[in-house]
């Protein structure tokens, strides 16, 4: 009996420590973000730009000792129900970080090479943009911090808007570069930090997608896209 409790110990610490792990990387990536919107902000800031680069590196290194973890959980201890879901879920949910983190760092990269574009009327929309995806990610680690699977609604139906969003600021930014040509290079650079953005907006949807599976053991709906714009969902 002692054996098995401690056997029962070990495991929920194991699993403890894995749930540690993506809530740490989680963190990591949301600061990540958030001072590459800050870089965007207060233009010019090369400490802040290399700050953000060199995060990634640490996102890298979590996204490797959660794997590690995970797969040591599902090999030896033949994990069940919920808990099977969120070690799965896990790597999924750390890879989408991983990339989210990429994303980032590359928006730092991009910022470095752009020179002074303060002055520039598309930076408004597009630090907007980011202002809502940064709102978004913070509700998706609310979401998996407290399993919240009706968060997921409301994420699903923001990312439509970020979609929407994302089509507004290309059309600002290639209609600028058509009257300014001076500024077609400063710009391009903006269109590809857009691109970034909302594809860290789409990760942001699979992470809420797999808080969702953890908690229901479902995949959510296919149908849901077109479900989220009815009365039922408007208010979520």
């Amino acid at each position: 009996m002692t054996s098995q409790k401690h056997t029962v110990h070990s495991y929920e610490k194991e699993l403890s420590y894995l749930k540690e792990l993506l809530l740490r990387m989680s963190g990591l990536v949301e600061q990540q973000f958030s001072n590459a919107i800050n870089l965007l902000l207060q233009g010019q800031n090369t400490a802040l730009a290399q700050n953000i680069i060199r995060a990634d590196q640490k996102t890298d290194s979590l996204e490797k000792e959660i794997e590690i973890n995970a797969i040591k959980l599902l090999a030896l201890r033949a994990p069940m129900a919920q808990d099977l879901r969120e070690i799965v879920s896990s790597l999924k949910i750390s890879a989408n970080l991983e990339r989210i983190g990429d994303l980032a760092a590359n928006i730092a990269r991009r910022f470095t090479e752009i020179g002074d574009i303060n002055t520039l009327p598309p930076l408004s929309s597009l630090i907007t943009m980011g202002k809502r995806i940064e709102d978004n990610l913070q509700k998706t680690i609310q979401a998996l911090t407290q399993l919240d699977k009706d968060m997921v609604f409301y994420l699903w139906a923001a990312d439509e808007q970020i979609d929407q969003f994302y089509i507004n600021v290309l059309c600002e930014i290639t209609n600028y570069m058509t009257e300014h040509k001076e500024y077609v290079t400063p710009c391009s650079h903006l269109l590809f930090i857009a691109k970034n953005m909302e594809r860290i907006g789409d990760h942001i949807t699979n992470i809420s997608e797999y808080v969702y599976y953890i908690v229901t053991g479902d995949l959510l709906p296919s149908n849901i896209r077109s479900e989220k714009n009815s009365p039922a969902y408007k208010n979520t």
